[in-house]
């Protein structure tokens, strides 16, 4: 089987005192690949995670903000993390 491989550019945000981290939850902008936007993974029940996503975006949207904030409090969240990394993927033939 053929494979791509695809550069992704996951920068990770918390609060300051890691409030994301600290209940299970991921918040990170992606760019690269096809699931390039905002991605927000809050824990549900056991070992179980939600994604909710947002398109691309500068500033971090109100929606996940506002869906962060159970976790976040007021507090802001900024850039705490950055993973460059290469994702293979099967090669898609068009024929």
């Amino acid at each position: 089987m053929d494979q791509e491989t695809e550069e992704l550019d996951a920068v990770h945000h918390d609060t300051d005192d890691l409030r994301l981290i600290g209940a299970s939850a991921t918040l990170r902008r992606r760019t690269g690949g096809d699931d390039a936007s905002w991605h927000l993974k809050p824990p549900l029940a056991g070992d179980s995670r939600e994604e909710e996503r947002a398109p691309l975006s500068d500033t971090l949207p109100d929606a996940l903000r506002h869906l962060a904030l159970p976790r976040t409090g007021e507090r802001k969240c900024a850039r705490s993390s950055r993973l460059d990394h290469a994702r293979r993927t099967a090669a898609r033939r068009l024929w």
